[in-house]
């Protein structure tokens, strides 16, 4: 049951002119019906799933759907990211064969799931359409050599390999794409000593992989060779006689297999070596982005363990104790993620497994525990978790307590990859889309949602796709400004015009909240281009006719309409007034050598990134400087040169890419120093190298370009953007807000590009009926409470108080802004939206 908002009096939708003072002095009253509200990051997102009993190891396919089978109940059913879920089978639903007794899955790179029946002796293919089909059943490959009892099956691209134990040894087959089937591997082995029995197939870094009672083998598509991998003699002096339970590959190529008694590792040359005794539990194997293997086991002595196995040294006890570390995945950024199996029973209704995440720097985190989703549901006999490759979403199945729970888990950093590479990357539009100059494609813009590329404009149009001189901006109008040889306007309407057509190639530019562009051409000239123009020159290379400013490199605007330029070989910082004056505000003496980029914040703080001494240079709006970041960093080891790009958020946080160190730092008011991302990236395949491009959104994401990767780095605590503001006469009413809600908590909010000493309503809501009005839409509606504010002489409105007690978890929290603008129709414009939800 939902919580019910209801508002004791209507709500005029008009906005006429005057109805603002009205408002302030009204207050609406609610009444608030009390309910259990779903948790914030934790959901019973299929709690007992109709028949599924006993369910298997889940898998999901790269749209992030999740398949889920229950062994004893015999059905499959797919759970699609908004919740929905989809019985592919089941009772009353018509297959090709019986759908007994599902005992493995997979997903190749078309996202086809196949899943290996026991019982019926049949291998189906689900297509995402869920269309259904059997590629291999008893017959085998039609040649004699039958297909008993599938156990498991893996994929690899569009191969497949299935394993078939049978009564009398088993069998491994390779099912093509084109849908033919191969015997791979029979009881026989490679011949006498070299024999197969009981296989399981698993896979891990593309490889596929044969685990026997007494063997492993290594094999392939038809036609390649089959090596064994270790047979019963283990390293000559400890044998290798039991069954193989697990097996990880490590970066290096090395093997890692894990028996009820033993765990080897054999190097890619077959030197076997033997490492550790487990002596009583089945282990669980994974190997991490960083170069560590990992197991997961229960010692004799000392009970459940966590073992890291380096790149180099010996084997690393790094965690003891209960709750066993079972069921072991590595995401892309190195974190491990542990579930426990059957550590509670079902006689124990209010217990529940544990999932817990072991950080690269040994911080362990528990998201699921024995209060379950907090909501009565709880996990029994985890199944191995399903992680997305970002870390940020975790699914974990109970086998025993039939159901599946998400844990969303906050601030996880993911990276998105467009094709072609992007290579000059330089914002986020209002609508959360990316901007970025590709190499053979020109302009593109990137929806992060699902990955869809518009071409805006074509590489013959913007010109040569170097990374130098390339920016786009979004005015309040919904206006995208591209610079490169040409300044270009693209209408919301897909309309473009050219303006400049020409000026020595124009490097960056900065738009501020009345519209106006600002731009530095390569031949060391700034452009003021006003809306609906004409551009004009406001700055050349004999500054203020006292102090020169040379080799022009970046532009930077403030709130107030101020702009701010650097000049590289003449090391200063010049700023271009709202009343025209120009003037050197800060030279070497401040600190500043050879600057490269300049950012600022609202009320004209400025900060400078300087490539000749490897700092970041704080000016406040009085001239006074300080550094806020050298070559130090954080202090830490993590070390800082070249800047590349900075970008300042609404709170005062500074945030200062390293092209020399490949890193990213954030510089918080207080003076504390965070490194946010380092060369590794997101680990083998996404390094960041040369970030040269920051761009921060009202959600507080920060995006982060370098030539082959964007990267998304979010902060949890900030408020997600809900947009719906309409532009007045200081621009687009802009609000950010920060604060998880956690009662006691700092509840932070910033408004800017309101007229000064404006009247302002909050209207604060726990529930959204959206509606269009003003020209933007309120979400805030019905609203539980308005409160009247007043913008200060500079536009802008500040506040921050802490949450209160007493909210409970799980509501919405909507706030927007009705804002006095006497110089649009209406009198009135909104503000943007934000949302968080209450722990």
């Amino acid at each position: 049951m939902k919580r019910a908002l209801v508002l004791t009096r209507p709500l005029a939708r008009d906005g006429a002119p005057g109805i603002l003072p009205s408002l302030a002095r009204a207050l609406v009253c609610v009444a608030i019906a009390a309910a259990t509200a779903p948790a914030q990051t934790i959901e019973a997102y299929y709690p007992k799933p109709g028949n599924v009993h006993l369910a298997i190891d889940p898998v999901a396919d790269s749209a992030g759907r999740l398949y889920v089978a229950g062994n004893a109940s015999s059905d499959l059913v797919r759970i699609d990211p908004d919740g929905s879920v989809t019985v592919l089978a089941g009772p009353g639903i018509d297959l090709p064969a019986p759908f007994w007794e599902p005992s493995g899955m997979a997903v190749d790179a078309a996202d086809n799931l196949y899943v290996a029946c026991r019982a019926s002796d049949s291998v189906f293919r689900f297509t995402p359409a869920g269309d259904a089909s059997v590629v291999l059943d008893a017959s085998g490959d039609g040649m004699g050599n039958t297909c008993f009892r599938p156990t498991s099956v893996v994929a690899v691209g569009t191969d497949v390999w299935v394993a078939c134990p049978s009564i009398v040894g088993g069998s491994v087959f390779h099912v093509g794409a084109s849908g033919v089937v191969t015997l791979i591997l029979d009881a026989a082995g490679l011949g006498p000593g070299q024999t197969l029995a009981d296989p399981t197939v698993v896979t891990d870094r593309g490889e596929v992989f044969v685990l026997g009672t007494r063997e492993v083998f290594r094999v392939g598509v038809p036609g390649t060779p089959i090596t064994e991998v270790i047979g019963p003699a283990g390293d000559g002096t400890v044998g290798f006689h039991v069954k193989a339970a697990d097996l990880s590959v490590d970066l290096a190529g090395n093997v890692f297999v894990g028996t009820t008694r033993s765990v080897f590792s054999i190097s890619p040359a077959g030197v076997v070596t033997y490492l550790l005794d487990i002596s009583t539990s089945t282990p669980s194997l994974v190997s991490d982005s960083l170069g560590s293997t990992w197991l997961g086991h229960e010692d004799n002595t000392d009970g459940p363990q966590l073992v890291e196995f380096p790149p180099s040294g010996p084997p690393v006890v790094r965690l003891v104790g209960a709750p066993r570390y079972d069921g072991l995945v590595a995401d892309d950024l190195g974190n491990i993620y542990m579930t426990t199996r059957l550590l509670q029973s079902l006689s124990l209704p209010t217990e529940s497994d544990w999932l817990a995440r072991r950080a690269p720097d040994g911080t362990v985190t528990t998201f699921l525990d024995t209060l379950g989703d907090g909501q009565g549901q709880f996990i029994v006999s985890a199944r191995q978790p399903v992680v997305s490759p970002d870390g940020s979403t975790v699914f974990v199945v109970g086998r025993d307590s039939d159901n599946v729970m998400r844990i969303t888990i906050p601030g996880g950093t993911e990276t998105l990859v467009p094709t072609p590479p992007p290579i000059g990357f330089t914002h986020v539009d209002p609508a959360g889309r990316l901007l970025t100059l590709t190499s053979g494609k020109g302009l593109v813009r990137i929806d992060p949602a699902d990955g869809d590329a518009e071409v805006l404009l074509d590489e013959a149009t913007v010109g040569s796709t170097s990374t130098w001189g390339f920016g786009s901006e979004t005015d309040s109008l919904g206006n995208l400004w591209i610079s490169r040889f040409a300044l270009h306007r693209v209408a919301p309407d897909g309309d473009v015009l050219t303006l400049l057509p020409f000026v020595g190639a124009i490097g960056r530019f900065a738009i501020d909240p009345h519209d106006t562009l600002f731009l530095v051409g390569q031949n060391d000239q700034v452009f003021e281009v006003p809306p609906g123009g004409p551009a004009s020159i406001v700055l050349t290379t004999t500054g203020d006719g006292v102090e020169w400013v040379t080799s022009m490199q970046d532009v930077a605007t403030d709130g107030l309409g101020n702009a701010y330029v650097v000049g590289q070989s003449t090391s200063n910082l010049y700023r271009i007034a709202t009343d025209g004056t120009v003037g050197e505000i800060a030279d070497p003496q401040s600190g500043i050598i050879s600057p490269t980029v300049v950012a600022s914040g609202w009320a004209g703080d400025v900060y400078v990134g300087s490539l000749g001494n490897d700092t970041v240079v704080h000016v406040d709006p009085s001239g006074a400087a300080s550094t806020i970041l050298d070559a130090n960093g954080d202090g830490l080891g993590n070390l800082f040169e070249e800047p590349g790009d900075i970008a300042v958020d609404p709170f005062g946080s500074v945030y200062v890419s390293g092209l020399g160190t490949d890193n990213v730092f954030r510089c918080d008011p207080d003076g504390t120093i965070t490194q946010l991302l380092d060369a590794a990236g997101l680990g083998p395949g996404a390094p960041l190298v040369n970030p040269y491009r920051l761009s921060l959104d009202r959600s507080g994401t920060l995006f982060v370009s370098s030539p082959e990767h964007i990267f998304a780095i979010r902060q949890e605590d900030w408020w997600t953007d809900l947009g719906g503001g309409s532009p007045g006469g200081n621009g687009l009413p802009t609000m950010v807000c920060k604060g998880d809600l956690t009662p006691g908590s700092s509840m932070d909010r910033v408004l800017t590009n309101v007229p000064p000493n404006a009247l302002m309503l909050a209207w604060i809501a726990f529930q959204s009926t959206p509606f269009d009005a003003l020209g933007g839409t309120v979400h805030a509606f019905p609203f539980t409470r308005q409160v009247l504010f007043v913008a200060d002489a500079t536009g802008q409105s500040s506040l921050s108080i802490p949450w209160p007690a007493g909210v409970p978890p799980g509501i919405d929290v909507y706030l927007q802004f009705i804002v006095q603008d006497l110089s649009v129709p209406d009198g009135l414009t909104l503000s943007n939206a934000c949302v968080q939800t209450t722990p």
